[in-house]
């Protein structure tokens, strides 16, 4: 399968977090709809695409079997047809050093987020090591700038919570510098706080 979609993006020159999902699309039970013009006119040829436009809920299927919808991209956001939004909050400054950082890498952590929101992890989105099963989660892009990192967490059934963004001043090596990881252990305790006032106000409702 990931064969499969890396030669999509080849083919057509387009992102492997869209054609992932195109290239699960080509099997007989399933297709991909997408709002995406842009996509649809690239890939129009290929099995397995229907634009929003023109999908009406049927898809043809083998007799006796469902068909099954897979997503639909709008603006290159990929997202599940039946999905559920969490609330995206934000810890400390973390979102005003998100707009801080260059347009092409904040693009693609908005997409991480937004599938965080969904209940879903973006391609890119790795578990940050040194938080076991805190459900801590990093995205790292390079751009001419240098190397940049956002950090949230998916622990709370509350929220997402946005805990870091920011450039990584270290020339060498991959792990994220010890002043940063302190930084996230105290965003991730006032995001449990906030996450437990959420739950409390809610069951006083």
């Amino acid at each position: 399968m990931l064969t499969r979609a890396g030669q999509l993006a080849v083919d057509l020159g387009h992102h492997l977090f869209d054609t992932l999902y195109h290239a699960v699309a080509l099997e007989p039970e399933a297709c991909l709809v997408t709002a995406d013009d842009r996509y649809h006119h690239k890939a129009r040829a290929l099995p397995g695409l229907r634009h929003l436009r023109d999908w009406r809920g049927r898809v043809a299927a083998p007799v006796g079997k469902p068909a099954l919808c897979l997503a639909y991209i709008v603006s290159g956001i990929v997202r599940c047809m039946t999905d559920h939004e969490k609330p995206l909050l934000w810890i400390g400054s973390s979102k005003k050093d998100l707009i801080a950082i260059p347009l092409k890498v904040r693009k693609l952590f908005g997409h991480a987020l937004d599938f965080a929101q969904h209940g879903e992890q973006h391609a890119a989105a790795k578990l940050l090591k040194g938080f076991g099963g805190a459900g801590v989660l990093e995205v790292v892009e390079d751009d001419a700038g240098g190397t940049y990192r956002a950090v949230y967490t998916v622990k709370f059934v509350e929220a997402v919570f946005v805990l870091h963004c920011f450039k990584k001043k270290s020339k060498s090596g991959m792990a994220t510098p010890k002043g940063d990881i302190e930084l996230i252990r105290a965003r991730l305790k006032v995001a449990e706080a906030i996450a437990r006032e959420m739950r409390n106000d809610k069951s006083h409702h």
